[in-house]
């Protein structure tokens, strides 16, 4: 899936496309967590469900194939489902659009949506798209609040869909290009509106994610924000005065946030692959997270180490920094989600910065889309060493110290680079790593200023980088 950003908050022109794991780099006040922000609404964002639920029946498409289900045809005319998809998208279109400003409100705290159209600029222009952006939908935020939309009902155009239905297994599916996307039980077979009005919902994402590569609006997609250690402390004393409701004074991702650790549960734990990084980060940790649901309305988070057990909250910077992503590791996460991470390297020493991006790109592997915001040149070193690993056999990777199931893709790690002026640009991947001269370049942004006097002596020298 790809986005392309114009004029949004302090990001003049992006494009990004999002790989298996995602970094976007770059010095503060870039746009960084903007984007991610962003990203994460269009994502994660619901449309009107009462427009839904009382606009997808009014229409004579429904009925007629209400009426061939009946009669128990297999193969719905091709006409009457062209028909029904055209009017479920243009009704979700208007669902989507209905409640887009609410949540871009809620996400970025803001009055009206005008004031995240860039200062001087009169609109931003949002497209989602796939990959090679033949297809998509346009969205645009004018500086009166105003929202438009171009493409969001009819994106779709010109590929070929089916509907099924299989009375004796009393399964209606849909299909495109021959291949199923979804199905719904039909319960009631002399009445199946209710069935049919059901399966409507579902072919919705379906239709995105098979056109705009896996792209859909209500993904999975879960937010570790910079605000995680500091809920670790407040947490259990701010939802004994106030209860996990929109009254509470946060922006939607904390709030998610917050909702989806004060609801995790040990009883519900996450796929065995996940469970392992959990496990690589803990004995890393040289201690165990646990947590407790005791009654109270936040679990009781714990730390047990060869030293004892404390609460989380009275463990060091890099415990409580790393307790909500072990946390959701152990009880949130499946396969084929998402997460996004704010600065994952934060309070965390030089090692165990390498550690964290190691676990992420395990994630990364096991079918969960991870999208990360980072300061830490460590963070991009460590991804580079995993690229070059990826080269390695089972035994030469033990010998280095990592995993035998270790490594990453060069083609499913994408970078962004985030400058001063506003624009995003992807840095250079290959089988070697990340470019050498884009990794140094990067470094000296986002080090201290040893970084830059050593630039400054190296050209006095050496003359420009790469120069012999």
């Amino acid at each position: 899936m790809r986005f392309v950003v114009e004029n949004f908050g302090p990001v003049r022109r992006a494009d990004v496309t999002l790989g298996s794991l995602t970094a976007f780099v770059g010095p503060g006040g870039t746009g960084k967590s903007y984007l991610a922000y962003l990203i994460w609404t269009l994502r994660r964002m619901e449309p009107d469900w009462e427009v839904l639920g009382t606009g997808i029946p009014m229409s004579e498409a429904f009925m007629r194939i209400a009426e061939e289900m009946k009669k128990g045809k297999t193969i719905i005319s091709q006409e009457a489902v062209g028909e029904l998809i055209e009017h479920v998208m243009r009704v979700h279109a208007y669902a989507f659009v209905k409640m887009l400003p609410e949540w871009l409100k809620e996400t970025f705290s803001v009055e009206g949506v005008g004031e995240l159209v860039t200062w001087g600029e009169k609109r931003s222009v949002l497209r989602v798209s796939n990959d090679e952006g033949t297809r998509g939908f346009e969205l645009e935020i004018c500086e009166d609040g105003s929202i438009r939309q171009e493409g969001l009902d009819n994106f779709f155009e010109g590929e070929r869909f089916e509907m099924r239905f299989y009375r004796e297994k009393r399964k209606l599916a849909l299909l495109h290009d021959g291949k199923e996307l979804c199905e719904e039980t039909v319960e009631d077979l002399n009445s199946p509106e209710h069935s049919l009005h059901m399966f409507c919902g579902i072919m919705i994402p379906s239709i995105f994610q098979s056109v705009l590569d896996e792209y859909f609006p209500c993904q999975p997609v879960h937010m570790l924000t910079d605000s995680r250690a500091g809920f670790l402390r407040v947490a259990p004393s701010l939802l004994r005065s106030l209860p996990v409701g929109r009254g509470l004074p946060l922006n939607r991702p904390d709030h998610e946030m917050l909702s989806t650790l004060a609801g995790v549960s040990p009883s519900r734990p996450a796929s065995g692959k996940i469970n392992k990084i959990a496990d690589f980060l803990e004995g890393e940790l040289r201690g165990r997270v646990a947590v407790r649901s005791s009654g109270f309305m936040f679990p009781e988070v714990f730390f047990s180490s060869e030293g004892g057990e404390v609460p989380a909250l009275r463990a060091h910077s890099v415990i409580r920094e790393v307790t909500p992503l072990i946390a959701y590791l152990r009880y949130v996460l499946e396969e084929e989600a998402a997460l996004i991470i704010e600065e994952p390297e934060a309070h965390a020493h030089p090692y165990m910065q390498t550690v964290i991006a190691r676990a992420l790109a395990m994630l990364s592997m096991c079918g969960v889309q991870v999208l990360m915001t980072t300061h830490s040149p460590l963070i991009l070193d460590e991804l580079s060493n995993l690229v070059r690993l990826n080269a390695l056999d089972a035994d030469e990777k033990r010998k280095q110290g990592y995993r035998e199931d270790e490594g990453l893709d060069w083609r499913s790690l994408k970078l962004y680079r985030f400058n001063l002026d506003g624009t995003v640009g992807e840095m250079r991947v290959t089988e070697e790593g990340i470019d050498e001269e884009e990794f140094s370049s990067v470094i000296v942004e986002l080090s201290n200023r040893y970084a830059d006097i050593e630039e400054a002596r190296w050209r006095k020298l050496h003359g420009r980088r790469g120069d012999t």
